[in-house]
C-alpha cells in the first residue's frame, strides 16, 4: 500500500502515539500520517507456548499465522478488519483469562486470551452478558462498528445497543464511548430512524432556537416553557410565581416579545444566538479513539439531525453543524437578567413580598419591561370591570309597570295638572300645524342658481329642501326627554338624583333602561352602569352625554 493509497483510505491510521488510555486525541480518529521510520519500536507479536500445542484449534493457528505476517504498521486498522472477517464465524468454549490493553485487538492477545475472547463473543451473540474484562468488550465493539459478523448496519446497531444496555452500570467507561460511537455509527451508515433517539438533546436545543426565532408566532405557554428552561434565573421557584402563577405565565412571554427586538438591535445578534451561541460547522472525525476500518469509506454524504443541524461528508472529510462560541458565559444569555428584573418589577406592581433588590440593568430594557407590565395591568383591570347588560325583551313590560306605578302614586290634583298640560300641548301643536301653508315655497328669480349654490352635484327640488330642514330640526331637538336630561345632569354634576326620581315618581331601573335603550340606538352601547355603588355615566361616553343634555 502506497502513501497515496493510505491518504484515501479512512481510518487506516497509526495507534502508536501515547494517548493516555482510551479516549485520547490520537488513535482511530487521527488523520495524521506518520512515516514508518518515525514509528516507535514495537515488538512483533509473539505467541504463547500454547501456540505449538496440539490442542490449539486450527482456526486459531491460522489466525496466528496471519498476525505473524501482518507486522504492526500504519495499516493496523485494516489488518484487524481482515483478521476479524476471517474469524467472523468462529466460536470457542474455554475458560476466561484476564486481559487488559489500550486499543485492544487480536494482535494484543496471547493464544489463551484469543480463545477467551471468542468464547466471550459466542456468549454475547447468544444474548448472554458475562462479567468479563473490559478490554474484551472493546474488541467486540470494534467488530460491530465495522459490521463484522452482522447482516447489515441495522443489526450491528441493535447489538451495540444491547451491549450498552447490559453493561452501562458495570462499565461506565464503555457506556461513555458507546454513546459517541453509536451516534457516529448512525450518521456514517445513515440510519435516520435512530436519530431522534440518539440526538434528543441536540434536537431539543434546535427546537428551543426555533421557538425563540418565531416568538411572535408561537403560543404563550410554549414560549414561557422555553424561556425558563434556558434561563439561569429560576423565576418559577420564587414567591411571586407561587402566589401569582397566572400573572407570571402571562407577563413573561409578553416581556420577551417586547424587549427581544431591542436586544437584537443593540447586540447585532438574533435572540437565539444570544441564548445558545453561534451556529458553526466544525470538523468531526468519525469513531474518534476507536479501531475502525471501511474498505469502501463514505466519500459524499449529508445527514440532517434537525432543520437547523446536520452532518456533512465532502471528499471523505466529515463536518458537524453545532452551536459554539457563546456570547455569554452561561447558556441562556440575557434571559436570566430579563426574568429577574421582570420578577422584581411585577412584585412591586402586584404588591407581592418579599421584594427583590435592584441590580444594574440596561435602562431601556428596564423601561421596556415596566411598560409591558403596565399594559398588562390595565388590560386586567378592564377585564375585571363588571359588564352591564340590558334585556330589551323585558323593556316594554317594565315601561307598562312603571306607568302603572306612577299613576297610582299621583294625587287627584297632580292628575288634573297633568291633563291640563297635555291639553295645552295638543292645542299648541294644532295651532302650529294650522298656520303652515304647504303651498308657500321659497322662490327666487333664478331657482337654478339657488340649487347650484346648495349642491353642485345635483338639482335640489323644493320638496327635498323642506325634508332636509325638518330632519335637521328633529336632530337638534335632543335624544333624551327633559326628565332624562335632568337625571343625567345630576349624575354628571353630583346632584341629588334620588330626590329627583322621587319627585317625578320614576323608579331608577325604569329611568336607566330608558336612557340606555336610546343610547343603543344612538351610539350602539349603554351609557349608564351600576356596579353596586349607584348609577353612573360610563367615563368613555361622558362628553357625548354632556353635549346631548345641553342641546
Amino acid at each position: 500500500m502506497t502513501n497515496d493509497d493510505f491518504k484515501t483510505s479512512y481510518s487506516d491510521m497509526p495507534l502508536y502515539e501515547d494517548s493516555g488510555g482510551f479516549g485520547g486525541s490520537s488513535g482511530g480518529g487521527s488523520w495524521d500520517y506518520v512515516a514508518p521510520e518515525q514509528l516507535p519500536d514495537r515488538p512483533q507479536w509473539q505467541p504463547s507456548p500454547l501456540a505449538t500445542n496440539v490442542d490449539v484449534p486450527e482456526k486459531i493457528r491460522q489466525l496466528v499465522g496471519m498476525m505473524r505476517r501482518d507486522n504492526w504498521t500504519i495499516t493496523q486498522n485494516r489488518a484487524f478488519y481482515t483478521q476479524a472477517l476471517f474469524m467472523a464465524d468462529y466460536k470457542d468454549d474455554t475458560s476466561i483469562v484476564p486481559f487488559h490493553c489500550y486499543y485492544p485487538t487480536y494482535h494484543s492477545m496471547t493464544i489463551e486470551q484469543l480463545r477467551s475472547y471468542f468464547t466471550i463473543r459466542h456468549l454475547l451473540r447468544q444474548g448472554k452478558y458475562p462479567d468479563v474484562p473490559l478490554s474484551y468488550l472493546f474488541v467486540y465493539v470494534y467488530e460491530l462498528l465495522m459490521k463484522v459478523g452482522c447482516r447489515d448496519a441495522e443489526e450491528a446497531f441493535e447489538l451495540l445497543g444491547e451491549l450498552r444496555d447490559n453493561y452501562s452500570n458495570a462499565e461506565p467507561n464503555l457506556a461513555r464511548y458507546l454513546k459517541l460511537w453509536m451516534r457516529d455509527f448512525v450518521v456514517y451508515n445513515n440510519l435516520s430512524s435512530h436519530i431522534p433517539e440518539l440526538f434528543a438533546a441536540e434536537r431539543h436545543e434546535d427546537a428551543q432556537a426555533l421557538v425563540l426565532a418565531n416568538r411572535n408566532k408561537v403560543g404563550d405557554n410554549l414560549l414561557f416553557q422555553t424561556v425558563i428552561s434556558l434561563s439561569n434565573y429560576n423565576i418559577t421557584g420564587g414567591a411571586l410565581y407561587k402566589k401569582q402563577r397566572e400573572a407570571v405565565e402571562a407577563v413573561v412571554p409578553r416581556v420577551i416579545r417586547g424587549v427581544a427586538g431591542l436586544l437584537e438591535l443593540r447586540t447585532h445578534h438574533r435572540l437565539e444566538t444570544l441564548c445558545l451561541g453561534m451556529k458553526r460547522q466544525v470538523s468531526h472525525p468519525m469513531f474518534q479513539a476507536a479501531i475502525f476500518y471501511d474498505p469502501k469509506p463514505v466519500r459524499e454524504q449529508e445527514v440532517a439531525i434537525s432543520l437547523r443541524r446536520k452532518y456533512q461528508c465532502r471528499s471523505g472529510l466529515w463536518t458537524e453543524t453545532l452551536y459554539s462560541q457563546r456570547l455569554f458565559s452561561h447558556r441562556g444569555g440575557p434571559l436570566g437578567t430579563i426574568l429577574r428584573e421582570t420578577d422584581r418589577l411585577l412584585r412591586i406592581s402586584l404588591r407581592v413580598t418579599p421584594k427583590i433588590a435592584q441590580k444594574p440593568v440596561d435602562l431601556a430594557i428596564r423601561n421596556g419591561i415596566q411598560q409591558v407590565i403596565n399594559d398588562w395591568m390595565a388590560e386586567r383591570a378592564e377585564a375585571q370591570r363588571p359588564k352591564v347588560t340590558v334585556d330589551f325583551t323585558k323593556l316594554d313590560r317594565i315601561r307598562t309597570d312603571a306607568a302603572a306605578v306612577r299613576d297610582a302614586l299621583l294625587t287627584d290634583e297632580e292628575r288634573n295638572e297633568a291633563a291640563a298640560i297635555e291639553e295645552n300641548n295638543t292645542e299648541s301643536t294644532s295651532t302650529k300645524e294650522d298656520n303652515i301653508d304647504p303651498t308657500v315655497i321659497p322662490t327666487t328669480d333664478k331657482p337654478e342658481e339657488l340649487a347650484e349654490e346648495v349642491t353642485p352635484f345635483a338639482k335640489v327640488t323644493p320638496s327635498a329642501t323642506i325634508a332636509s330642514s325638518v330632519t335637521a330640526d328633529d336632530n337638534t331637538a335632543g335624544r333624551f326627554s327633559p326628565e332624562e336630561k335632568m337625571f343625567l345632569d345630576r349624575l354628571l354634576h353630583g346632584g341629588d338624583w334620588q330626590a329627583y326620581l322621587r319627585q317625578i315618581h320614576t323608579p331608577l331601573g325604569v329611568m336607566m333602561d330608558g336612557i340606555n335603550n336610546k343610547a343603543m340606538d344612538w351610539i350602539g352601547d349603554v351609557v349608564l352602569e351600576d356596579d353596586g355603588d349607584g348609577p353612573k355615566v360610563i367615563e368613555d361616553y361622558s362628553e357625548d352625554v354632556e353635549k346631548e343634555i345641553n342641546k
